[in-house]
């Protein structure tokens, strides 16, 4: 099968963010040579490293339709972990075996051989274009991929009209799930600052860990809110707890804590971090907060395309899928400012971990849900 080579291919490709090791440039020249204008675009900001992205266009005219996506992964781990090595690519039982073959080299995959049966059938509608547009820094800190393609795009006058982004939004059947936004994210780091000393003469200290502990419980038993039409209740999570005193008899001179905060569009960040700021005044006047967020909570424009993708599930699956915005975030949330963009993509239960795989099966079943979405939205004749 064409795909399962390719997407083997990919694999091989150790981009572990955000490296692409190569992957985009064999991409780009796989794509020219089945039509595709091509730009191979490289960012870079301060002292991170310089990141390639790549869009493909194929046609110059009518509706613009667009999959976007990442070949940059994840760590991989430990590798003797794992049942074959993580960037062989091998093939076990029917499935897959890889860093990325999920997320998402598998959806990259699926999506280039629809656009190849398309063009082996003839059934491309000339009228309209297909696009890919690919980065190699969505997995980490995601400002020098998609977030600056969009612009570049824009100032050359290249419009996306729709897009699919190929996240493994899957829960058990390919395509059960379709994602319409996401999730806010908001991380914050707690330092309460006390007073070192003896524990003999713990009159003369202060000790951090206490108050620490009444801000920790206080923040695990506040709810933040009961959810809403579109998002589940917002969540948070520990992350990190650490007082950095090997001693056992000196009381440490200050003890800090991390959270993570997935929020939905009830909330943003600074009014989180706010909150989070009066919850630690209760107890102490003595710390330090600091948090960043990764991307506010975002419902796309989903009206028309989500209605179209479950079609298409629902003829190539024969299942119902089910709208929401579960999972983490994607670049999903730079190109819905930009056009109509969900998510439809493979399994996610093995996505970031040991022995992430993807079964040719799933493969097959997502190409032709790609193929009879570009039919439905009169990409394909």
């Amino acid at each position: 099968m064409r795909q399962v080579n390719l997407l083997q291919q990919l694999i091989r490709f150790k981009s572990i963010t955000p490296t692409d090791d190569g992957c985009l440039k064999f991409l780009k020249q796989l794509l020219q040579n089945i039509g595709f204008k091509c730009h191979l675009i490289e960012f870079q900001e301060a002292d991170l490293e310089p990141v390639q992205n790549l869009y493909a266009r194929l046609g110059k005219k009518g509706i613009n339709f667009c999959f976007a996506g990442h070949v940059d992964v994840v760590l991989p781990g430990k590798e003797s972990e794992w049942q074959v090595l993580p960037f062989s690519g091998d093939e076990v039982d029917g499935c897959i075996y890889g860093r990325g073959a999920v997320d998402m080299k598998g959806a990259l995959t699926a999506f280039i051989e629809a656009v190849r049966r398309g063009m082996d059938k003839s059934i491309i509608n000339q009228e309209n274009s297909i696009s890919l547009l690919l980065t190699a820094d969505e997995e980490g800190i995601a400002i020098n991929g998609t977030k600056k393609m969009l612009p570049w795009l824009e100032a050359r006058n290249e419009k996306i009209d729709v897009c699919i982004i190929g996240e493994p939004t899957s829960t058990n059947c390919v395509g059960d799930t379709i994602k319409i936004g996401a999730r806010g994210s908001i991380t914050l780091t707690i330092k309460v600052i006390g007073k070192q000393g003896h524990v003999a003469y713990h009159q003369l200290a202060q000790n951090p860990i206490p108050i620490l502990a009444n801000i920790i419980k206080e923040l695990k038993s506040t709810s933040l809110d009961n959810g809403n039409l579109y998002f589940q209740p917002s969540n948070l999570e520990f992350t990190n707890l650490s007082v950095g005193n090997e001693a056992e008899n000196v009381i440490p001179g200050s003890a800090k804590v991390r959270c993570n905060i997935r929020f939905g569009n009830m909330h943003t960040a600074t009014s989180l971090a706010t909150k989070i700021e009066e919850i630690c005044e209760k107890y102490t006047n003595n710390f330090d907060l600091k948090w960043h967020s990764s991307g506010e909570a975002f419902i796309t424009n989903y009206e028309r395309l989500a209605p179209i993708v479950a079609g298409a599930v629902k003829e190539v699956a024969n299942i119902d899928s089910k709208i929401n915005t579960l999972g983490g975030t994607s670049d999903a949330r730079f190109l819905t400012k930009y056009c109509p963009t969900v998510e439809v993509g493979l399994l996610n239960k093995t996505a970031h971990q040991i022995n992430e795989n993807v079964s040719l099966e799933d493969l097959e079943i997502l190409t032709e849900i790609y193929i009879k979405i570009l039919q439905k939205y009169g990409i394909f004749k």
